[in-house]
């Protein structure tokens, strides 16, 4: 009884902690933004996340290109600054940053200490809004899909999964692999 009264009342807390610090709010242009403070530390962590993944890919699907502009976009140069200068702000801010692409959605994220919570939402606003697609970093992160598509398709669970969802969803986009196929991934131009 104890433990069950336990369990309840640690639930009912986390519950009730998590509710009151969760802040939404949607902005004239729709983009919908999420709060959730964390008094824990003094770090902060910005997430966008786009609404659209590999199942969006169009007349690309098998490409990978939603896993392409991920790279891309995620540090690269933009039309404020150049890909060292923004590595370099990343290094002395002590930034954390990453990001993903899943079949639903690409995510980009910078965590950081809050003293630099400015300069880092500053930074991912910028990759966000104003990439402008370097030849040269189109053509190196290339090179570097190619070389995660060897990575993740050569282990045995990787072509029994990507086998498993070709079968499971043979008449939807969901039988593509994110990462792409790599002869289609190969015809890809900076214009797609």
């Amino acid at each position: 009884m104890r433990k069950t009264f336990f369990v309840l009342l640690v639930t009912l807390f986390l519950i009730n902690l998590s509710a009151a610090e969760l802040l939404q709010k949607t902005l004239p242009n729709g983009m919908e933004i999420v709060v959730k403070e964390n008094f824990s530390n003094n770090s902060v962590g910005f997430y966008c996340f786009v609404k659209t993944g590999s199942i969006s890919e169009d007349e690309h699907l098998g490409k990978g290109i939603s896993h392409y502009l991920e790279h891309l976009v995620s540090g690269g140069t933009t039309s404020k600054r150049t890909e060292k200068e923004y590595s370099e702000i990343s290094k002395n801010i002590g930034a954390i940053s990453n990001a993903y692409t899943s079949k639903m959605v690409t995510a980009y994220h910078l965590i950081v200490d809050n003293t630099y919570q400015d300069q880092a939402l500053e930074m991912l606003s910028e990759h966000i809004q104003f990439c402008v697609l370097d030849e040269y970093e189109v053509e190196r992160e290339k090179q570097v899909i190619l070389k995660e598509i060897v990575m993740s398709m050569t282990p045995p669970y990787s072509k029994v999964s990507q086998r498993n969802g070709e079968v499971v969803y043979p008449n939807s986009n969901m039988k593509y692999p994110i990462i792409g196929y790599t002869e289609l991934f190969k015809t890809i131009t900076r214009e797609d």
